[in-house]
C-alpha cells in the first residue's frame, strides 16, 4: 500500500462526473461549508485533488461542481464509515464531524455518496456508500486489526478480495477500494486526473487581535 486519502464524493445524478471537465463554484462551496455546520470557516486558496485528497487534522477542502461535489475532511469520513457507537477509529472524531455527516445526508437525500479512507503507514483502508440517504455498504480494516466492519451486501467487485479462509486478515484493502471506486466514480480513484480536479481549502476565521499599543495603554 502507498496511498493516503480521506474524502467524500457526492454524485447528484451521474456517478462519473469526475471523469468530465470540472468548474469549481466558490459560492456553492461556501454555502455547502455553512450548511454542513463548519461555522466560522472561510474560503481560502484553490488547490488540486492531489493535495486535498488527504487532509490533515481538521483541514477541510471542498470542490463544488455542476454534477456533484467532493468534501475532504478526516472526521467527516470517520463519521460516515465507522459504527455510530465506535467513532474515531479511522481518522479521529469531533462533534462537528459527526454533525456534518448527518447534515450531508439530509442535504442530498437522492444523491449517491461514497466516503473513502486510505492510510499506507498502517495499511488502513475503508469505504462507505450511501444511496437515497441510506447506508448500503460500509467496510474497513487495518493490518494490525484485520476486518473491523462489514456492513451490507458486498459489491461484485469485492469478490476477488474475499477468497480463502483467512481473507479477513489478508485482504488488499487499498486495491479493493480502488476497484469499488471504479464502480461508483466511473473510474478507479488512482486513475482520475487529479491535477484537473479543483478544490478550495476552507480555514477557520482568525480571531481579531488588538493592537499592542491599545493593550498596553
Amino acid at each position: 500500500m502507498g496511498w493516503k486519502a480521506s474524502c467524500v464524493f457526492v454524485a447528484y445524478d451521474k456517478a462519473d462526473f469526475l471523469t468530465r471537465p470540472l468548474m469549481h463554484d466558490t459560492a456553492h462551496a461556501t454555502r455547502l461549508c455553512e450548511e454542513l455546520g463548519y461555522s466560522g470557516f472561510q474560503p481560502g486558496e484553490m488547490t488540486s485533488f492531489d493535495i486535498a485528497i488527504y487532509p490533515r487534522g481538521k483541514e477541510l477542502y471542498i470542490g463544488a461542481y455542476d454534477e456533484g461535489c467532493i468534501i475532504a475532511n478526516g472526521h467527516l469520513c470517520d463519521a460516515l464509515t465507522t459504527e455510530p457507537e465506535k467513532p474515531g477509529k479511522i481518522a479521529g472524531t469531533s462533534a462537528q464531524g459527526q454533525a456534518a455527516g448527518t447534515k450531508l445526508l439530509a442535504l442530498y437525500p437522492q444523491a449517491r455518496i461514497l466516503a473513502l479512507v486510505l492510510h499506507s503507514v498502517v495499511d488502513l483502508w475503508g469505504f462507505s456508500y450511501y444511496e437515497a440517504g441510506q447506508l448500503k455498504r460500509a467496510t474497513w480494516g487495518a493490518a494490525d486489526d484485520g476486518l473491523m466492519r462489514d456492513f451490507g451486501e458486498p459489491f461484485p467487485e469485492e469478490s476477488p478480495y474475499r477468497q480463502g479462509e483467512d481473507w479477513k486478515n489478508m485482504i488488499d484493502g487499498e486495491d479493493l477500494c480502488f476497484a469499488v471506486s471504479a464502480r461508483l466514480l466511473g473510474a478507479r480513484l488512482d486513475m482520475l486526473p487529479f491535477e484537473n480536479i479543483p478544490l478550495q481549502q476552507f480555514t477557520p476565521a482568525k480571531k481579531g487581535i488588538w493592537p499592542f499599543s491599545l493593550l498596553s495603554s
